[in-house]
Formats: structure tokens, C-alpha cells, sequence
């Protein structure tokens, strides 16, 4: 996820998301799947910890 992570290191008071995808490089859908998949991976953490 780092090109999104930088995106919002750049951008500390948000963007939309097709601005991010823009900046990113990205289209919407893959911006979507990695902030799910991202979700999910904290979400798992959270129930291991």
C-alpha cells in the first residue's frame, strides 16, 4: 500500500478517493481492494491482539 501511503503523507487533509487514485497512479476499484484488504488485515490483527 505504499503508493497510497504516500498519498496521504502528501495530502494530510484528505482527498476523494479518485484524487487519490489519480495521485496514486491507481484506478478507483484498485484503491478500493487495497483499503479493504488493508481493513481486514488490521481487523485480524486487532482479533489476535
Amino acid at each position: 500500500m505504499g503508493k497510497i501511503a504516500r498519498v496521504f503523507d502528501d495530502h494530510p487533509d484528505g482527498l476523494g478517493i479518485n484524487r487519490i487514485a489519480e495521485a496514486a497512479g491507481l484506478t478507483v476499484p484498485q484503491v478500493e481492494r487495497a483499503l479493504a484488504w488493508q481493513s481486514e488485515r488490521f481487523a485480524a490483527w486487532c482479533r489476535r491482539h
